[in-house]
């Protein structure tokens, strides 16, 4: 009696575990706790294989790797113990893993060899569940035709054994079978025929599932209101249990729906919802969808950029099963099915001729075995005497390995000891060459502006001059002003660096601003022959600091200018999306190499492209614009290849 309520409290309290990683996606702790309760329990008892295999069976559409972990290890406990049904159920919920990864061919293969097992051990439940399992995986292939023929006989077997709630779901995929096949009279009959089930049962699964199926007939029979309508039920319905793939797909339902209405920004809405939710559980099939109807809503709204974006994805996503490979595959699989029937039952017959002769043979065999065992006897005795030695050989040689490791740990505590007064010195170092450099460059500037004074000074009275005379006042005038651009980037450094700067926050109309900078540039990029394109969206605002932020967007703009050829071109773009804000600065120039790329961002590091029309360049705007990026919150990155331009990208968080 007390084995028994031992074994009731430890199904309940891993349920429990179970239930609570359900509800959340981080579940490493809950799965911890069932691991190690599982490890402990007696491995001779059934009672965890079923456990196992109803974890995997909950988590195979929100979490299919968590699945297949729990499917595998209820294989291995499962044969381990000859439990066959829990054998057979193990391959079952290995295949709907790979099938909610979208991989058919290990999914039918697991599948038929889970259905050899149940038909071996006449497990009718299970065998009917893996035949409609079959069928569903030949839809997911685009076979409804050998779809319908597992699925009709899987239906045939619930309707045997009287499970309603499992006759529901069967005439769900029978339902898509003649949805693909566009006999939709049918798919309408099958699909209402399992909602009613579903209703009857409280199953709510597929009354979810099905309200769904049926706005999908009207839907492809264009009665648009009539879908709309069992959409928005399923979805709602989906939304109070918590079915996540019911919320994904009535989601991607009602954005098809919009945008066959040309409600092209409802649709987006519901295709990005749905979206998020498949990547948040990383279903792979759902995310392919979801790429394909956003590719098809940007293309039809003319956002050509982010139309190929997804349809790159989509690209990626394709189901592998529709290749030759995997449904020659899936072929071998019937086959190999069908042959190892007829293996069987040959086997079978075999198996009664071969029981007389191991009879006859029995007393010798076990004759010889008796011998044998006391030839391993004494060879285990002389084994075991030599291993005893070693062992003790061994174990002087780990004392004396200690006492070594125990020697160099001293030592590596000396010389940890001597890194960290080494970096604490390094540490005061630097905070003396920051101020060095900030009371040089301060010192500096005071004579620079009043030698920026003379100059202009002089420049106001150039009667007298000679033309020589005023060549070189301009020339004393432009390398002072360069050496103030200098000292100014050098003081910025510094303070980034001794961690100074003030940051004022405040909204900014970005799309104003960087009119403004580009306008600036006009005359400069006029001298080059340069054009400036501007693709700008609508009165873009972020909440930053104006004077860093103009800061970033004249080095970017101004190294635009200055890397591109005469008569060249340069794009600067602005573009909101959801969460955050976008600005690019695209020329026409050298490019970077992959070496230059590393030390992008470097300070005092000046790129192997030089400026095109003999520009200066102190090998600090770069480092800068990445300081006062990072400070602000911001990213920046680079996009260039050698001889083919740079794309600058600076991005701000909404």
């Amino acid at each position: 009696m007390n084995l028994l309520y031992q074994k009731i409290a430890f199904a309940i309290t891993l349920l429990f575990l179970a239930q609570s990683q359900s509800v959340s996606q981080q579940h490493g702790s809950a799965k911890d706790s069932i691991n190690d309760l599982i490890k402990d329990w007696d491995k001779s008892d059934t009672t965890s294989v079923n456990i196992l295999n109803r974890l995997a069976f909950d988590n195979y559409y929100r979490n299919p790797e968590a699945s297949l972990k729990y499917a595998f290890a209820a294989r291995s406990l499962a044969d381990s113990l000859h439990y066959n049904k829990g054998f057979a159920e193990a391959y079952r919920q290995i295949g709907l893993g790979f099938w909610a990864l979208a991989d058919m061919a290990s999914s039918i293969h697991y599948f038929f060899n889970g259905l050899r097992i149940a038909q071996a051990n006449k497990l009718r439940q299970v065998e009917a569940n893996i035949l409609g399992n079959i069928g569903m995986a030949y839809n997911g292939m685009n076979n409804p035709r050998e779809g319908l023929k597992f699925l009709n006989e899987a239906r045939q077997k619930q309707q045997d054994l009287k499970n309603e709630v499992r006759e529901a779901s069967v005439l769900n995929n029978i339902g898509d079978s003649y949805f693909a096949l566009k006999e939709f009279s049918n798919a309408m009959a099958a699909y209402s025929r399992a909602l009613e089930i579903s209703l009857k049962t409280e199953y709510s699964i597929g009354v979810t599932t099905n309200t769904r199926n049926v706005g999908n007939v009207f839907e492809a029979r264009k009665a648009y209101d009539s879908a709309l309508r069992n959409y928005q039920k399923s979805l709602m319905l989906a939304t109070s249990i918590g079915d996540n793939r019911g919320i994904i797909l009535s989601n991607k339902s009602i954005a098809s729906v919009y945008f066959k209405l040309k409600k092209i920004d409802l649709a987006e809405q519901h295709a990005l919802v749905a979206l998020k939710a498949a990547e948040k559980a990383n279903l792979r099939s759902f995310m392919r969808d979801s790429y394909k109807m956003l590719y098809e809503i940007n293309e039809a709204e003319g956002k050509l950029s982010d139309s190929y974006r997804y349809l790159r994805l989509y690209s990626l996503y394709l189901d592998s099963v529709q290749n030759m490979q995997v449904v020659s595959e899936v072929a071998a699989q019937r086959v190999g099915f069908e042959t190892q029937k007829k293996q069987n039952e040959i086997y079978l017959l075999k198996k009664d001729a071969e029981l007389q002769n191991q009879k006859l043979t029995a007393t010798w065999v076990i004759l010889f075995l008796l011998l044998g065992l006391l030839g391993l006897a004494i060879r285990y005795y002389k084994i075991q005497r030599r291993t005893n030695e070693l062992l003790s050989e061994k174990n002087s040689e780990i004392e004396t390995q200690r006492d070594s490791l125990e020697v160099k740990s001293g030592q590596l505590a000396e010389a940890h000891q001597k890194i960290m007064v080494a970096n604490e010195r390094l540490v005061e170092l630097n905070e003396e060459k920051n101020n060095l450099i900030g009371i040089v460059a301060h010192d500096l500037k005071s004579p620079l502006n009043q030698i920026c004074g003379i100059i202009e000074v002089m420049r106001l009275t150039t009667n007298g001059m000679t033309a020589e005379q005023k060549e070189y006042n301009a020339l004393i005038e432009d390398s002072s002003n360069r050496l103030k651009k200098m000292i100014s980037k050098i003081l910025d450094v510094n303070a980034i660096e001794s961690k100074t700067l003030n940051i004022t926050l405040e909204e900014i109309n970005v799309t104003e601003l960087l009119s403004k900078i580009v306008d600036g540039f006009s005359i400069h990029s006029a001298k080059k022959d340069i054009t400036i394109t501007m693709e700008f969206d609508n009165a873009v605002t972020i909440n930053s600091d104006r004077n860093y932020a103009t800061e970033i967007f004249e080095n970017l703009m101004s190294n635009a200018v200055k890397y591109s050829p005469l008569g060249k071109q340069v794009t600067v773009k602005l573009k909101k999306n959801s969460d955050h804000v976008r600005i690019e600065f695209i020329d026409e120039g050298p490019g970077i190499s992959e070496g230059d790329k590393k030390k992008l961002f470097s300070k005092y590091h000046k790129l192997t492209a030089k400026p095109t029309a003999g520009e200066d360049s102190t090998g600090l705007g770069l480092s800068i614009v990445k300081k006062y990026t990072d400070a602000l919150g911001g990213r920046v990155s680079c996009e260039s290849e050698v001889g083919a331009g740079c794309n600058f990208i600076v991005e701000f968080q909404l």
